[in-house]
């Protein structure tokens, strides 16, 4: 992990609170990005970290050509440690960044994996070939993710819920099969307690839960997050806490802000 000067570090997070680091909502785009859905309330106050402290934690971004231009070095003097890039959609959307946010996180030494937004409707082994087609051989340090979020939903495609779990569940097994790494769920807690992923297969799988409290202005974040009912006894691993993260010159716009919950080892080490 890379230390930060105290001072560079906190000036950071005070521009970044400054601006609104809060309940936020991406209005359900498909840019790994949820809609703010807790019914959590009460707020929190920010608290000084010492830079031993903050080296502790392990914190992220998820990002897509929705972010536009990334500074990845930027990235890393933050203390950014892990990050993932879109790579594709459904069976057609390939991300037009992902080529430059890979170079950019490899050539940074952020530990990085890719992500795949499914379409419900679109055959599983289509959108594994769209995944692949961007990503190649090569998915990243961290495991593959699937993003499972209501935007996925085509409102002109009348869905079973039996039929997304299996197209859901058979993208997850080829992902798996290919990388040797056992793919990663990520959610909103809202979605993620609908039928669509009321299914004990699903669990199995590591959960990556977008979750915004009401009044969330600390940095590390804090309180816990909402855990949708299928990884009620597993828990999570990795907490979407914003989708308002803004550090100075690392890009033109917001983006998500994640933790894992354990080391930057840990975290490479998920199967």
């Amino acid at each position: 992990m890379r230390t930060l000067k105290l001072i560079s570090f906190l000036s950071a997070f005070s521009f970044f609170f400054l601006i609104g680091c809060e309940s936020g909502s991406s209005g359900g785009t498909s840019d790994g990005g949820e809609t703010g859905d807790s019914t959590q309330t009460g707020d929190t106050t920010q608290t000084d970290q010492s830079s031993d402290d903050l080296s502790d934690q392990t914190y992220g971004v998820d990002v897509s050509s929705n972010n536009g231009v990334i500074n990845w070095e930027a990235a890393r003097e933050y203390q950014i440690q892990f990050a993932y890039a879109r790579a594709s959609e459904g069976i057609t959307l390939q991300d037009e960044k992902f080529s430059e946010n890979r170079s950019g996180m490899q050539e940074a030494g952020i530990t990085w994996g890719a992500y795949h937004f499914f379409y419900a409707g679109d055959p599983a082994e289509k959108q594994f070939d769209n995944f692949v087609g961007v990503v190649g051989d090569d998915a990243g340090d961290l495991p593959p993710m699937l993003d499972l979020e209501v935007a996925g939903l085509d409102t002109d495609t009348d869905i079973s819920v039996e039929d997304y779990q299996t197209e859901a569940l058979s993208l997850l097994q080829l992902m798996e099969e290919k990388y040797g790494k056992r793919p990663i769920i990520y959610t909103s807690s809202n979605f993620g307690n609908q039928s669509y992923l009321h299914n004990e297969k699903f669990a199995k799988y590591t959960l990556w839960v977008a979750d915004y409290p009401d009044g969330m202005n600390s940095y590390p974040p804090s309180g816990e997050p909402i855990v949708p009912s299928p990884w009620k006894d597993k828990g999570w691993a990795i907490w979407q806490f914003s989708d308002e993260g803004s550090f100075p010159n690392m890009s033109s716009g917001p983006y998500d802000m994640d933790y894992f919950k354990g080391s930057l080892e840990e975290l490479k080490n998920l199967q």
